[in-house]
């Protein structure tokens, strides 16, 4: 009830107070804090993921004293000097010794821990030169219990048990794309920041995981689709050779239904087989944007011609959405541009500055532009009444400062027929230019009376 309590007063921004008679509006940021692990807090049901998305706008990781050795003499400096003075004594610093101890102990209790040894050294000296007894140090961190809080192991220190095993059981033998990855980052001799990019990149290529969305990385989106086909026409290309695979890839005891979902049914696999074609279905987009975005892009622009207002002028926006808008597509401080073109709010937010339907307005000046950065801000993403997973519609709300509020619904704002022409010329004329896209459009429309592609890539 608290946490349902605290996302109204996120998302509505006002409260009521007890015994009150009506909601008092507020104006606050809010910083949280924690050393929970708020993933397995949320997998455990004791979290709720809405909360912690509209929490996790703009999250801040403060690592591990162990993981920023050389923070550790400036901290040790400044114990020292906070302790010494409400002793009454005069140290001038710290050994040799001491030092290099200091710096290769892993301090599993982290800055308080450091500050709680510095303390007891500075009571027990005599001296003006600081020592440190190793056995203050050889205590082992603390480790809860299993019984007692069986979740206590954090998310990232799982994950790294759960591969150290694996590696163990393999003796150290690893496949697939995730193990090409780490084993062609060691023969490139890659850092740790770019082999973290190198096993983000393989998740994409493995699977088109959706990981990227929860914060950087947005470039392996563009990976998704394409690499979906390099896979499928070099199977395609392997098989037509004469390579073999497993008769029983999908549905077999180690193929992909058993191994990747939680729930399935093999019929699905063959229904409407040879009679329901998705391609006849398949739509292209108005906007540079995630599909997801379409609808609440193009009420806001509707919105905008409709009342003449501009972006300056907008003091909030509320997007509804379904159950997967909200949970990865409400980024409101996106890394990269491609995470921005994911990011609902940020499309929105650029729609009421620049024209959205051209690709050249996706730029990184427009990631850099303040007033776009700062309407992204105070758009919301909330779920829609009934919305169904796969429903694309928006209803958008659109608050000026001068108190007047506009609202709209859309389906879907994706391309409509006769908008195809003007699409391709935006996409196109960097390159041809106005006319010869125009040319070029004309020309493809009559592709199937061509006797040979050849021409095709070639210039004019």
């Amino acid at each position: 009830e608290s946490q349902m309590t605290l996302l109204r007063v996120l998302q509505e921004r006002e409260f009521e107070r007890v015994g009150g008679s009506g909601p008092i509006r507020v104006n606050v940021r809010v910083i949280a804090a924690t050393n929970r692990d708020l993933e397995v807090a949320i997998a455990d049901g004791t979290f709720r993921a809405e909360l912690f998305y509209r929490l996790n706008v703009f999250p801040l990781e403060v690592p591990a004293l162990r993981e920023r050795r050389t923070d550790i003499p400036l901290l040790v400096e400044y114990f020292i000097h906070r302790y010494a003075t409400r002793a009454g004594k005069r140290i001038r610093g710290i050994s040799k010794e001491t030092s290099a101890l200091l710096k290769s102990y892993d301090w599993p209790g982290n800055i308080r821990e450091l500050q709680n040894v510095i303390e007891r050294a500075v009571i027990v000296s005599d001296s003006d030169t600081l020592s440190i007894d190793e056995r203050w140090l050889s205590g082992r961190p603390f480790r809860p219990r299993a019984v007692a809080t069986p979740r206590a192991t954090t998310l990232a220190t799982h994950e790294k048990d759960v591969i150290e095993a694996a590696l163990r059981d393999s003796k150290g033998r690893v496949a697939g794309p995730f193990g090409a990855a780490v084993a062609c980052a060691h023969l490139l001799g890659l850092d740790a920041a770019k082999m973290t990019n190198a096993i983000g990149i393989a998740g994409s290529l493995a699977g088109g995981l959706l990981e990227f969305a929860k914060g950087d990385g947005g470039m392996v989106k563009r990976l998704h689709l394409g690499r979906a086909s390099e896979a499928g026409v070099l199977a395609a290309s392997l098989a037509a050779s004469g390579f073999t695979g497993p008769r029983t890839v999908l549905e077999g005891q180690f193929g992909f239904l058993r191994v990747f979902c939680t729930e399935f049914e093999v019929a699905e696999l063959t229904k409407g087989l040879g009679r329901d074609f998705v391609t006849t279905s398949t739509v292209l987009k108005r906007y540079p944007v995630h599909a997801t975005a379409h609808a609440a892009v193009r009420a806001v622009r509707d919105l905008q011609t409709e009342h003449g207002f501009t972006g300056s002028d907008v003091e909030a926006i509320t997007v509804t959405g379904n159950k997967r808008m909200v949970e990865r597509h409400a980024i409101a401080e996106p890394a990269d541009l491609m995470l921005a073109q994911y990011s609902i709010p940020f499309c929105v937010a650029l729609a009421l500055h620049r024209e959205a339907r051209d690709p050249e307005s996706y730029d990184e000046s427009a990631l850099a532009d303040p007033q776009i950065r700062a309407l992204t801000r105070r758009v919301r993403i909330v779920p829609e009444v009934e919305s169904g997973h796969g429903a694309m519609g928006s209803t958008v709300s659109i608050t000026l400062s001068d108190g007047r509020r506009f609202e709209k619904h859309v389906e879907s704002g994706l391309l409509e027929p006769g908008e195809l022409p003007d699409k391709f010329t935006r996409l196109t004329r960097g390159a041809l230019g106005e006319s010869g896209a125009a040319r070029l459009f004309a020309r493809l429309q009559k592709l199937e009376d061509e006797t040979s592609l050849d021409w095709l890539g070639k210039p004019e």
